[in-house]
């Protein structure tokens, strides 16, 4: 990491994730196993599982999605066709990024089943259609999509690079089960950790498709003043990783690629570039809506 970067982000790192964190979003998600749920009141008996998996808003072609990893969405569609049930499904949003965020948006189960996903031989990446409501709710929230513009890097040489999401070291979750109704609740919050792209990824992230790979600096390395202390980033995968150039007062941006995974003892991440991703994107919105002229659907792909 250079240092007129390190600087960069002990003067303004605040202003920076404060910034990009209005395109960050969290899903929260519970299930149920089939055979602990009690249809006589609609909800589970016992053994609920609870998770949130970061994700960031896109604008593609007029409509917009959440980006996340693909191999979380097959996690829940896998286990949805193997017969759990899903009890709750929220997009989490707040209007300061740090200040904890809240179960606010409702997203129909359908949206993840109905996803667009693509996990295999290193491209892990996922896309998630959203309503014009709930799009509309999320902007009450200060959450906005990216749009086309910050996807086209050759025209930017970037001061340095970061990544943002949400680690399970810096998220709680609780829940309580009344009559007829769950009530879930989380608590999260995101670091901004600088990504040192000038390195050798160790062999277990090698894959087929060419990534994209950084060193993580995690705080015990480097902390510009952020107050999200942790030292292990499960829980970020499906969060942004983007370039950055500061001049004359004034920040620019682009998304570089999509957090998948990382080796722990190197602190190397990996992620699926974007722009070949949003081009892929672009060609299966058409055809989906050339299948949707011959036969309209609802749910969360019309």
């Amino acid at each position: 990491m250079s240092p007129r970067f390190a600087q960069l982000l002990r003067d303004h790192g605040d202003l920076i994730r404060d910034h990009l964190a209005h395109h960050l979003v969290s899903v929260l998600w519970v299930d149920a196993a089939l055979g602990d749920y009690d249809r006589r009141v609609g909800l589970p008996s016992a053994k609920l599982r609870t998770l949130a998996f970061s994700g960031f808003l896109i604008n593609v072609n007029e409509t917009v999605w959440i980006c996340t990893a693909g191999h979380i969405i097959e996690d829940l569609k896998r286990s949805l066709a193997n017969g759990r049930k899903n009890v709750r499904c929220h997009v989490l949003d707040s209007p300061d990024p740090n200040d904890g965020l809240g179960a606010s948006v409702p997203l129909p189960p359908e949206c993840i089943t109905n996803a667009i996903v693509f996990n295999r031989d290193g491209l892990d990446i996922a896309a998630i259609r959203l309503s014009q409501l709930i799009v509309e709710n999320l902007k009450k929230g200060n959450r906005f999509p990216l749009d086309s513009t910050r996807l086209e890097t050759s025209a930017m040489e970037p001061d340095g690079h970061v990544m943002l999401g949400f680690p399970k070291q810096a998220q709680h979750i609780s829940q309580t089960l009344s009559s007829r109704r769950l009530n879930a609740q989380i608590d999260q919050l995101t670091p901004l950790l600088p990504v040192v792209t000038d390195v050798r990824p160790p062999d277990c992230l090698c894959t087929k498709h060419d990534r994209f790979f950084g060193r993580v600096i995690l705080p015990d390395e480097f902390n510009w003043g952020d107050d999200v202390d942790i030292d292990d980033i499960d829980g970020m995968s499906g969060g942004p990783i983007f370039a950055l150039h500061c001049s004359e007062e004034r920040l620019d941006y682009r998304l570089v690629a999509v957090q998948s995974s990382w080796a722990r003892e190197s602190r190397i991440v990996a992620g699926t570039h974007a722009p070949p991703f949003f081009a892929a994107l672009c060609e299966e919105i058409t055809r989906i809506r050339e299948k949707q002229e011959k036969a309209p659907a609802g749910g969360c792909l019309a």
